[in-house]
């Protein structure tokens, strides 16, 4: 039967204003190293030309534990037929709510840029680009037969320790690119601004699962490559010195991906989610006005997304049904966007931002 809210939720009044939780867990999500590294060096070249290096290291730790139902009773008895655990009742279960992850990110990256001198007429910039993501998940959930509720498990192997779902994933998601981007003055008042890139991108992952039924345990690796081709023009006009009008397309991507959020059935290697295009189309109009007080960009754009990346729960009949990564869908976006700025007086400046959008999945 339904466990009273009494029971469940003891001096807590549920509502939109509360944020209170009386929970059998200690919940907590902390870091416990955070390391960031930037390194950045310019030189000048013979003929005005600038190459710049910018070298970034990243590495982070974090441990996440969470009560599952947020509620002060052991829930998994009470779903599954037993009788409501409470602490008070004396006989805690072998299954409580907890869950725990234990992850660490390591972002590594470097990149190369050529600037020209400023021409006035013709200037452009050329690259390259690397960067190496790598992600360490642990995830554990309790099990039967246990440790007590409460007790702490992150950090240790998933076999030390029962669990009725436990994994560990380390996906490596690496990229290469080569990119330029030009502007052309071809007359006295018009410029056409081009960009290409060129995105390899190098996707492997290793995976440990245990799940709760007793399957497993399961091992499954795989790797995909693929490469991208993208960019964007635009088309400037300068009306009057202080007041442009533009039109502007451009051609992005998210890449593939590997849905780490799944429950493995086998060691068979998993199919990546495929990547997701994007075009872009905008048309706006930047300026000041009246001796610079007055400050007016405006933009109307339209935004399409195929094979659309998302998560939606699958309808399974289960009582948790599964979070399933899909790029099958579509979306877009269309709206008007207006930031302005007034300097009304010398110790009054007003900025007013509005957008109208209008976002919908195809």
């Amino acid at each position: 039967g339904a466990i009273p809210q009494a029971e469940a939720l003891p001096s807590i009044t549920p509502s939109y204003q509360n944020l209170s939780i009386d929970s059998i867990q200690n919940v907590a999500d902390f870091s416990h190293q955070e390391r960031d590294f930037s390194l950045d060096l310019n030189w000048r070249l013979a003929g005005g030309y600038t190459l710049t290096s910018t070298t970034e290291h990243q590495n982070e730790r974090e441990h996440l534990v969470q009560d599952l139902f947020a509620t002060d009773i052991w829930e998994w008895g009470t779903l599954f037929g037993g009788p409501p655990f409470t602490p008070a009742a004396g006989n805690p279960p072998g299954l409580d709510d907890s869950q725990a992850q234990e992850i660490k990110v390591t972002q590594t990256s470097e990149e190369l840029k050529l600037v020209s001198p400023n021409s006035g007429q013709f200037n452009y910039v050329l690259g390259a680009f690397y960067s190496d993501t790598k992600v360490d998940l642990i995830e554990k959930r309790r099990f039967p037969g246990g440790p007590p509720p409460g007790t702490p498990f992150y950090g240790v192997d998933c076999l030390l320790h029962g669990a009725a779902f436990c994994q560990r994933v380390t996906p490596d998601t690496a990229t290469y690119d080569l990119y330029g981007r030009s502007t052309w003055k071809f007359a006295s008042s018009t410029s056409l601004v081009t960009s290409l890139r060129y995105n390899y991108d190098a996707l492997s992952y290793n995976w440990f699962q245990l799940t709760q039924s007793g399957l497993g345990p399961f091992t499954s690796s795989g790797k995909n490559n693929s490469s991208t081709v993208l960019g964007d023009i635009s088309l400037q006009q300068q009306f009057q010195p202080d007041w442009m009008g533009y039109v502007t397309y451009a051609r992005g991507y998210s890449p593939a991906v590997y849905d780490t959020g799944a429950v493995l059935g086998s060691n068979a290697t998993v199919q990546p989610v495929g990547k997701e295009n994007i075009d872009h189309f905008e048309i706006g109009s930047k300026g000041t006005y009246f001796d610079q007080r007055l400050m007016v960009n405006v933009a109307l754009f339209d935004t399409e997304y195929h094979h659309y990346q998302i998560e939606y729960y699958q309808n399974n009949g289960s009582l948790t049904p599964p979070l399933v990564l899909s790029g099958n869908g579509g979306a877009r976006t269309r709206g008007l966007e207006l930031d302005t700025a007034w300097q009304a007086t010398n110790l009054l400046r007003m900025n007013v931002s509005l957008a109208y959008i209008n976002a919908i999945f195809t």
